[in-house]
């Protein structure tokens, strides 16, 4: 869980991270069918679980609670400016920035499982964690 306890907020580094565009990143709601494949050059992707929702007035006026969300942001590693064995996101004078993330949905209409709502995430096509929503937040199963 991130600092305060409530969630996650963590950055993973890509395998074999080469500066190509490929899937990193592949999640699908066991119930909905909603899937979302994340694809990117950049060499991490934080995973972030909405930590701080609690209130949140959201879309059709939903209130939203903490860890009824998340996110994969792909991004350089934290603190990379400062560690030299880290793939640098300086941007020299007269150079350009050129970087790609794509978030591509689809729907998936396999056969759901009744009475359970839970996401698979795989980062590189390896599973990385089974995320349950529950009442209180979400229990993740590595």
């Amino acid at each position: 869980s991130d600092a305060s306890g409530q969630g996650e907020d963590h950055n993973f580094v890509i395998d074999g991270w080469d500066q190509t565009l490929r899937k990193i990143a592949e999640v699908e709601g066991e119930q909905s069918g909603i899937t979302m494949k994340v694809y990117t050059d950049l060499p991490g992707v934080q995973f972030y679980t909405g930590n701080f929702l609690e209130g949140v007035r959201g879309k059709r006026n939903m209130i939203y609670h903490d860890n009824s969300g998340f996110c994969l942001e792909t991004q350089y590693y934290p603190n990379a400016a400062n560690e030299e064995s880290f793939p640098s996101p300086v941007l020299k004078k007269g150079e350009k920035y050129d970087t790609t993330t794509i978030y591509q949905f689809g729907v998936d209409n396999h056969i759901k499982v009744p009475g359970r709502n839970f996401l698979h995430i795989s980062l590189d096509s390896e599973k990385l964690a089974d995320l349950i929503l529950q009442p209180n937040g979400i229990q993740i199963i590595f």
